[in-house]
C-alpha cells in the first residue's frame, strides 16, 4: 500500500507490518501482526495507517509508531473513512447474523452500523444502528457529510461531527 502523496509504502515483513519512507528508503515504524493476511489503508494526509487483521483492527500513527485498537466486533465487515483533520474515523459496517451467519456460502449480512472513532485513542464516540447493512459509503471531500446505500437501493446522507 502507498500512502495517497506517495511518502510511504507499508508492506508485511516476518509477521509486521512495515512502513518505509519512500524518499530515503528508511523504516519508518511497524507492527507485529497476528495474522499476515492484513490489508492496509493511508489516511487521506498520510499520517496513520489502519491495518486490519482478522479480527483485529488498529490504527499506527506513521510518525511515532504508537498504535491503537479499534474495538470492531468480529461479525462487522467494515468500510474506513478518513475526514481531513484525521481527528477522527468513520466505519460503516455489514452485520452478520449471530443466528445464521451464512445462508449456503454467502454471507447472511442483517443489519449495519455506523461508527465515529476518535482517531488517538480507538475509543468509539458516536455509534448509529441500522436495520440493513451499508452496502457502500462515501466520505465528502470536506469530511463533513458521510453518504450511505442500503441492498434496498436507498440512499442516506449523515451528518459529521
Amino acid at each position: 500500500e502507498m500512502s495517497v502523496d506517495g511518502r510511504y509504502i507499508a508492506g508485511v515483513v516476518d509477521s509486521q507490518v512495515v512502513v518505509w519512507d519512500v524518499g530515503s528508503g528508511e523504516k519508518v515504524s511497524s507492527l507485529k501482526l497476528e495474522d499476515e493476511r492484513a490489508q492496509f489503508q493511508f489516511s487521506t494526509n498520510s499520517d496513520r495507517l489502519v491495518i486490519s487483521s482478522g479480527d483485529r483492527t488498529e490504527l499506527l500513527d506513521v510518525d511515532t509508531g504508537k498504535s491503537v485498537r479499534l474495538d470492531v466486533p468480529a461479525n462487522h465487515l467494515i468500510a474506513l473513512s478518513f475526514p481531513p483533520d484525521g481527528r477522527i474515523i468513520v466505519t460503516t459496517s455489514r452485520i452478520l447474523d449471530s443466528e445464521r451467519p451464512f445462508l449456503g456460502e454467502e454471507p447472511n449480512f442483517t443489519r449495519g452500523e455506523i461508527t465515529v472513532w476518535d482517531a488517538a485513542t480507538g475509543r468509539a464516540l458516536r455509534q448509529i444502528e441500522l436495520d440493513d447493512p451499508v452496502y457502500s459509503s462515501a466520505l465528502s471531500p470536506d469530511g463533513t457529510r458521510l453518504a450511505t446505500t442500503g441492498y434496498d437501493g436507498s440512499v442516506t446522507v449523515w451528518g459529521i461531527k
